[in-house]
This record gives C-alpha cells, sequence and structure tokens, in this order.
C-alpha cells in the first residue's frame, strides 16, 4: 500500500528499513495469540511488559547498560519502553534494537501508535537471524526471550546463556570444592599418563560420534555392521557394548563417571582409548583396562595442573560431547557423524536405553524438562536450559570450523545449525 496511509510506526519503518519492513509486511502476525491487558500485551499467556509499572521494569533493564556508553543493544523491543530511555542518554551515539519474534513486533506496532525511538536517528533496527551473536553491552526485555520466534531463538538462547553466567559460573566453583579431590587423587595418573598428541592421526575421513541420546538406538544396527571409527561418550558405552559394538575411543570428563562402567566386563574395553580430564572420578582410571590418555579443557579448575604437566587441551563448553567432537576434529576427520547428539529429551526420555530397558542411574524424568528446542522437523520437543545451552555452543563450535562436513544422523532430537542430514 502506498506508504502515505500506512499508520505511523509502520511508515517510519518503511522509509528507514525498507528491507526489513518488507520481511514484516510477509509475517504472519496471527502465529501469536495476543490479548491487551491494562497497559501491556500478554502473548501466548505471557505478559510481555509489566502491566503495573512499565516504566519502572525498563529502568530496571536499561542498569545493565554503563551510562558512559556509545553503543547498546536491546533484545527484544517489547513496547519501546526500554528504547526510549535509553535514547534520553545525550552519550549514546548508537542503539541497535533486535526484534526476536516478527508477529510480535508487529503487534506492538498496532498497540503503541507513535513510537518516537524508531525516529531517533540513533536507532537501528535489526532482526534476529541465525548464528547471530550478541553485542555488548546489552539489556533485555525478558519476556522476548522465552517468545521468541524460529529465527529469534538461537539468539535468545545465547542471550539467556550469558544472562546467566554469572550464577552458572558461582555453581561451578561450589562444585569445584568436590571436583578438587578427584584431581589430587589422580595426580599420579595425570604425570605418567601421555596426552592426544599421541594418537595417530584418523586413516577415517569420517569418524563417528556416539553421543548417549535416545536417537542412538536408531543407528545401532548400522554400527554394529559397519563398525566404523567410533568417538564414545561415556554414557553411551553401555549401550553400544550390548550390541557388541566397541568404541575405539572413549571421553569421559565428570567426577561421577564411574556409573558408567560399573559392572561392566574391563575385557571389553582393552583395546578402547580413554580420553579422561583429571577431575574425573579416581575409580574409572583405576578400572579403566586399555590405553589412557589425560587432557584438559581450559578452565581456571586446571591452571596449576597445565603449568606443571603441560598437555593439549580439549573445547568443553559444559557436557562430554564437545571434548568429543573437539577430539575428532584434532584427528583431521573431514566428515563427523553425530549420533545420539539430541540435546532434547527425544521420545520423552533423556538417553538410549539398554536392553533391559531398566532406569539407568543417569536418566532424568521428563518432569526436568522445563523448555523446549526445535527438532529437525520443526517441531517443539521438551528440553532443559542446560541441553540448550550445550546445543548453542556446539552450534557456535561448527561455525568455527567451516572445513569440517558435520553431519547430524537424526531430525528427531534437536535441529543443530550448521550439520546436513546423515544418510546411512
Amino acid at each position: 500500500m502506498p506508504a502515505t496511509i500506512l499508520p505511523k510506526n509502520f511508515e517510519v519503518i518503511s522509509r528507514r528499513w525498507p528491507d526489513l519492513f518488507d520481511v514484516l509486511m510477509a509475517t504472519n502476525e496471527n502465529t501469536v495469540n495476543v490479548d491487551v491487558v491494562e497497559s501491556t500485551l500478554t502473548i501466548n499467556g505471557i505478559q510481555l511488559t509489566s502491566s503495573y509499572d512499565r516504566v519502572a521494569e525498563a529502568q530496571l533493564q536499561i542498569k545493565q547498560i554503563p551510562s558512559h556508553s556509545n553503543e547498546a543493544t536491546i533484545y527484544g523491543p517489547a513496547l519501546g519502553d526500554t528504547a526510549t530511555l535509553l535514547l534520553q542518554n545525550k552519550a549514546l551515539r548508537k542503539l541497535y534494537v533486535v526484534i526476536l519474534n516478527k508477529a510480535i513486533f508487529i503487534h506492538s506496532l498496532q498497540a503503541i501508535e507513535d513510537m518516537q525511538w524508531l525516529e531517533d536517528k540513533r536507532t537501528q533496527l535489526l532482526l534476529a537471524t541465525k548464528n547471530s551473536e550478541i553485542s555488548v553491552p546489552f539489556c533485555v526485555n525478558p519476556a522476548e526471550l522465552k517468545l521468541a520466534d524460529n529465527d529469534g531463538e538461537q539468539l535468545a538462547d545465547k542471550v539467556q546463556i550469558e544472562l546467566n553466567y554469572d550464577f552458572v559460573n558461582k555453581t561451578h566453583q561450589q562444585r569445584q570444592k568436590h571436583q578438587c579431590d578427584p584431581i589430587q587423587d589422580n595426580l599420579a595418573f595425570v604425570k605418567q599418563d601421555a596426552d592426544i598428541s599421541t594418537l595417530p592421526k584418523a586413516t577415517h575421513s569420517e569418524i563417528f560420534i556416539a553421543a548417549a541420546g535416545p536417537t542412538l538406538e536408531k543407528h545401532l544396527n548400522y554400527l554394529a555392521l559397519h563398525q566404523p571409527f567410533i568417538i564414545a561418550v561415556d554414557a553411551s558405552v553401555r549401550v553400544l557394548l550390548e550390541r557388541d559394538i566397541i568404541p575405539n575411543i572413549v571421553v569421559s570428563i565428570d567426577y561421577t563417571a564411574y556409573q558408567f562402567f560399573k559392572d561392566i566386563n574391563p575385557q571389553l574395553l582393552e583395546n578402547t582409548t580413554l580420553v579422561y580430564f583429571p577431575n574425573i572420578e579416581s575409580q574409572v582410571l583405576t578400572y579403566w583396562p586399555g590405553p589412557r590418555l589425560c587432557s584438559y579443557s581450559p578452565t581456571p579448575m586446571y591452571k596449576e595442573l597445565i603449568d606443571k604437566y603441560p598437555k593439549i587441551q580439549l573445547y568443553c563448553a559444559g557436557s562430554v560431547v564437545h571434548p568429543a567432537i573437539d577430539l575428532a576434529v584434532y584427528l583431521q576427520a573431514k566428515t563427523i557423524v553425530l549420533l545420539g547428539t539430541d540435546f532434547a529429551f527425544t521420545y520423552n526420555q533423556s538417553h538410549a536405553k539398554t536392553n533391559n530397558k531398566t532406569k539407568a542411574s543417569h536418566e532424568l524424568a521428563l518432569g526436568n524438562a522445563q523448555e523446549s528446542v526445535i527438532n529437525g522437523y520443526g517441531e517443539r520437543i521438551p528440553t532443559m536450559a542446560s541441553l540448550k545451552s550445550y546445543l548453542r555452543e556446539l552450534e557456535r563450535y561448527i561455525l568455527k570450523h567451516p572445513k569440517v562436513n558435520f553431519k547430524n544422523g537424526s531430525l528427531d532430537g534437536a535441529y543443530i545449525e550448521g550439520t546436513t542430514l546423515w544418510n546411512n
């Protein structure tokens, strides 16, 4: 329609950001359920802002931006209160406002007749895209993190991870008190065991990662028949061995890891190499019948060991899947096939099942899954905040390794950006 008859907010956007305007006009705004409640909107039952005092809420959020900042970013414009307040700061030269849900933004533009912050020359309006990264300093309209659309969800998760960083770091520091005892107990192993530099580079251009997600079960027949080069995470070992699948390498990093090997005949693993971090439960190292190799992650917990006993480090962002994949990259795999890397409660279960289907010590009840994530079919499936964090960090890792072909064995688990489907 002609710009002259557009409502004020839409006219401004069409004039200042014509490409973004075209995207908004192509968006189906009816993908969300919207109600007006006092001075705010509820989206799918979630209040977009405070209905009691929107300005007070916005003032609280913008405290995340130092007053001397020349630039700032807002994730989720909501009803524009944070943008309006930030633009009152004369020191600010650029304000980036990132749209996390296009349909919600359209409703906001219709709810507030004249959003003057859109006219401010310092404002830059942006759409969240896949692989968008966080800009600092930033503030957030919190409801939008929960309400992000498919294009904005990945960035919303990264923002949430950043917001959680101090809390998670403090939690890890508390846990380290329990993890330092195994490190001291394992010093003799750390001193004598070599590192991954002694491993021959893979003669197989294709390396399989056997994680412990439920979709691993779909690939057991293939693995048993073809016996490819497998790097397994510790929690998947029992499932593999029950099908006579012997992994080439097992990666274990958890200070409670012995539960994964308890009651397994060690002779089954005598030709399998264990790659471990020093905080692993000591019983695993005394149990292990095959070669052992020590590695570190770049964490302060290992700083003294890294200085005293230098070893090749492996990437880790909370999940054992990360160092397993980084090891495959270190071994110069051209293609990495991810099996069981679900990052979700696929089929409403947390882990692949053993033959006898009895509940394993590491399995989690579905009630732990308070979040959701998109699977390879575009469907929402249950997950946990920690699993989403591991997923997003893996996607960042994949983006940094464009020469490696990453394939995902199943569409049933969480969709992993940067992977293509592996067909066996």
